[in-house]
């Protein structure tokens, strides 16, 4: 796949093409959408972050986000609220590193499309077999956002299970996100789980506990501009 510059978009032309270029089953940009600019590693400032605890925990993301894609091997995870960067950081990866980047909402609706296609003229796939693909390739793999309600209890949340579990004895390099942490992140996922994505000894993993929403900081701050200006910022 072609190294794209930051800005770049995405359009339904770069996807069909580029597409065609892996195995169809492992789009190189599953969860981007049409018209989304491409980012880098060098765009995400950590410096965003009000507080010296929660840029230094965004310095933290990056620099092990770096070490990560440097790497052959290892899992990484990081944990963190919503709006510090995650999701940046893993689509930043999975165009600089050419991952397969896909959320814990893109698996929830590919394994059930898999499961509960049977409209004519299409054809039906095994989600397991899907499964054993993505959960065997030695291409880097990304699960963003996970344990974010998407993953439903039962047949869904198994088949999740046995991803992460493919990938984990196969020694395949993942990187894992999620906004929870601790004991709901255990309960979301369950114990065994959170063991593999967690494991000290293959698995780089940051818990950013003080870095906080930078969206809600520009809220506030477009919400002041109007108090003092009575105009929206697009109004100029």
């Amino acid at each position: 796949m072609p190294k794209r510059l930051a800005g770049t978009v995405i359009d339904s032309a770069t996807l069909t093409e580029e597409n065609k270029a892996e195995d169809k089953t492992l789009p190189s940009y599953w969860g981007f959408e049409k018209g989304e600019k491409l980012t880098t590693l060098d765009e995400f400032d950590p410096m965003k972050q009000t507080t010296v605890k929660g840029q230094a925990d965004a310095k933290r993301m990056l620099k092990t986000c770096r070490a990560w894609l440097k790497s052959d091997t290892g899992w990484l995870t990081i944990i963190g609220g919503v709006g510090i960067g995650k999701t940046h950081l893993m689509k930043a990866l999975a165009v600089e590193g050419n991952c397969y980047y896909i959320t814990a909402y893109d698996f929830d609706y590919r394994i059930k499309q898999f499961r509960d296609s049977t409209s004519e003229g299409t054809q039906r796939r095994d989600p397991d077999d899907w499964l054993h693909d993505i959960g065997t390739m030695e291409r880097r793999l990304i699960i963003d956002d996970v344990g974010a309600g998407y993953i439903d209890k039962g047949w869904t949340s198994i088949r999740f299970e046995r991803l992460v579990d493919l990938r984990y004895r196969n020694q395949r390099p993942t990187a894992v996100t999620s906004n929870l942490s601790g004991k709901a992140l255990e309960k979301a996922l369950g114990e065994r789980i959170m063991s593999r994505i967690t494991d000290a000894d293959i698995a780089r993993v940051v818990i950013a506990s003080n870095a906080k929403d930078i969206r809600m900081k520009r809220r506030k701050a477009l919400s002041l501009y109007e108090v003092y200006t009575g105009k929206k910022p697009d109004a100029e």
